[in-house]
């Protein structure tokens, strides 16, 4: 049988920062220190900005299609292929 559980906007934005901060931590700085040199601190930033707009935009989706799985609404916002 299958369940009906949901999980709330803030459930999901804490789960997609769980996923994505540990591996941020561990090699962002090592990567751009390499490339971007004495301001590879400008690239952090940047990166937590950018990260905190996904977390954003994936639990505004999950809130407006609250019944549904990114795979079932991602082709009402994209389109078909």
């Amino acid at each position: 049988m299958r369940s009906k559980a949901q999980i709330s906007n803030w459930h999901l934005t804490g789960f997609v920062i769980i996923l994505i901060l540990p591996t941020a931590v561990q090699f962002i700085p090592g990567i751009m220190a390499h490339y971007a040199g004495v301001e590879f601190w400008i690239s952090i930033i940047m990166a937590f900005i950018f990260g905190t707009l996904v977390a954003f935009v994936a639990s505004n989706l999950a809130s407006r299609f609250p019944n549904e799985t990114v795979v079932q609404y991602a082709p009402k916002i994209l389109g078909r292929f």
